[in-house]
């Protein structure tokens, strides 16, 4: 992954876990599911957008090309990196979300801390889902690339 992309993340992860802890924000239940509604369309969209990819012509001038970002690596090779990176974020985040569902009730009694447990792990959920949108809207960058890409020759 490209630093700029990294520092993006990390800002934007950073910045949304203050304000959500310090605003100690409250999800119900419906908007839970909606977010791994948006989640599960995101996962789709990955796999989709893999399966896709194949057979074209934009694949094969990714894998000649190197990632002047990344020496000694090919632009297919990043772009695998933002797929795998995409994919796992958003599997994690789906469990993430399903763990907070089951267990958060139950878990801000067993533990003893100082700090609001409930809180803490509500604060989690919009970083982890700010995360998916922002890797995503790299993903979309490139397949615009590649529309383009592709429409040239024709």
């Amino acid at each position: 992954m490209h630093k700029y992309h990294k520092r993006i993340l990390y800002i934007v992860g950073l910045f949304t876990l203050v304000i959500t802890y310090l605003l100690k924000l409250v999800y119900d239940a419906a908007l839970l599911n909606s977010i791994m509604t948006v989640l599960s369309i995101i996962m789709g969209f990955n796999i989709t957008a893999v399966s896709t990819l194949y057979s074209r012509k934009f694949i094969v001038n990714l894998h000649k090309k190197i990632d002047i970002e990344i020496p000694g690596q090919t632009q297919l090779q990043t772009l695998k990196r933002y797929f795998a990176i995409s994919s796992q974020t958003t599997l994690a985040t789906i469990m993430y979300l399903i763990l907070y569902q089951l267990l958060i009730k139950n878990c801000q009694y067993i533990l003893l801390s100082l700090l609001d447990v409930e809180l803490l792990c509500t604060s989690l959920i919009l970083p982890l889902v700010s995360l998916n949108i922002c890797v995503l809207v790299f993903l979309l960058k490139v397949f615009l690339k590649g529309l383009i890409y592709e429409a040239e020759d024709i």
